[in-house]
C-alpha cells in the first residue's frame, strides 16, 4: 500500500462533526450501561449464590471485555470504511441490549441447576459484546481516540452514580431490564448516523417492546427470582421455603442497593422471618 493510499484510508475514517459526536454519545452510553450492570450483577450473584462469589464479577468483567477486544482485533481487517464500521457498531449495540435480556432470562433458569459454569456463561455474554463496540470504536478511529476515551470515562462515572439511585427504586431483576431499554438507546443513535429506514424501524420496535418487558415486568414480577426452585442448597430461604414441616412462604419483598429482603410467614402466625439476600435469618415476633 503507497503512502498515498494509506493518506486516503485515514481521511475516510475520520467522520464529520455531527456523525462522530452521536458515536460519542452511544459510547457514553454503552460504558455507562456496562458499568451499571457490573454492579447490578453484584446484587444478583449475592441473591442467588453465596456472598463471596461476588468477587466473580469483576474478574467476568475483565475476561468478557478482553473476548470482545480480542475478538475485533482477529476480524478487524474485514471491517473497512466509516459506513460498515457504523453498520457493524449498529449490530453490536443491538446485540449488546439484547444480551442483557438473554442474561436475565437464561441465569433465572440456569439458577435452578446450581452451576457456577452456567452462572459465569450467560454473565460474560454482555460483556463480550460490549467489548466488541468499544474496542471498535477506538480502532475504527484511532485519531480520535482522546476523545472516545472522555466519553467513555464519563459514561462509567455516571454509571456508578446512577445505578444507586436505579437499585433502590426498582431492585436488582428490573434494573437490568431497564439497562437493556438504556442500551438500546445507542442502537437508535447509531440507526439515525446510518440513515436507514429499515434499521431505524428495527431500532425503535426493539426499544419499545424493552421498554414494555420492563414497564409490565413492574408490576407483574414475571421475571423474578423463584427461591421455590432454586437448587442452590446454601441459602436458608431456600431450605426453610422447600422445608415441607414449615411451610413458609414470601409474604413481602423489596430490593434497595444494599440487599434484597424477604419476609415469610410460617406455620406460627406469630412469627415471621426476615432474610437479607435469601440469608441472614431472622425471627420477628409478634409483640403485644
Amino acid at each position: 500500500m503507497t503512502k498515498k493510499s494509506e493518506k486516503k484510508r485515514e481521511q475516510e475514517l475520520v467522520p464529520n462533526s455531527g456523525r462522530f459526536n452521536l458515536l460519542l454519545v452511544a459510547v457514553f452510553i454503552v460504558s455507562l450501561s456496562v458499568l451499571m450492570f457490573e454492579i447490578t450483577l453484584t446484587r444478583v450473584f449475592s441473591v442467588t449464590l453465596s456472598y463471596h462469589f461476588v468477587f466473580l464479577v469483576v474478574s467476568l468483567t475483565v475476561l468478557g471485555l478482553g473476548l470482545g477486544a480480542g475478538f475485533i482485533h482477529k476480524i478487524k481487517s474485514k471491517i473497512a470504511g466509516e459506513e460498515k464500521i457504523f453498520k457493524v457498531l449498529f449490530f453490536l449495540s443491538l446485540f449488546f441490549s439484547l444480551s442483557l435480556i438473554s442474561f436475565l432470562i437464561l441465569f433465572l433458569k440456569a439458577s435452578t441447576t446450581g452451576t457456577l459454569i452456567l452462572f459465569s456463561f450467560t454473565a460474560l455474554l454482555p460483556f463480550f459484546f460490549a467489548g466488541m463496540f468499544l474496542s471498535l470504536v477506538f480502532t475504527g478511529f484511532p485519531r480520535q481516540s482522546g476523545r472516545i476515551y472522555f466519553a467513555d470515562l464519563l459514561g462509567a462515572a455516571a454509571g456508578a452514580l446512577i445505578i444507586i439511585i436505579v437499585l433502590q427504586l426498582w431492585g436488582g431483576i428490573n434494573s437490568v431490564l431497564l439497562l437493556a431499554v438504556i442500551a438500546s438507546l445507542s442502537t437508535l443513535l447509531l440507526a439515525f448516523v446510518l440513515k436507514q429506514k429499515r434499521l431505524m424501524g428495527l431500532a425503535m420496535i426493539g426499544s419499545l417492546l424493552l421498554f414494555s418487558l420492563f414497564y409490565l415486568n413492574l408490576g407483574s414480577k414475571y421475571i423474578d427470582i423463584n427461591f421455590s426452585l432454586l437448587s442452590f442448597v446454601g441459602k436458608t430461604l431456600f431450605t426453610n421455603l422447600n422445608d415441607s414441616d414449615r411451610e413458609a412462604r414470601i409474604v413481602y419483598t423489596d430490593w434497595n442497593a444494599f440487599a434484597r429482603t424477604d419476609v415469610t410467614e410460617v406455620r406460627d402466625p406469630r412469627v415471621k422471618w426476615i432474610y437479607i439476600d435469601g440469608g441472614a435469618g431472622a425471627a420477628m415476633l409478634e409483640f403485644d
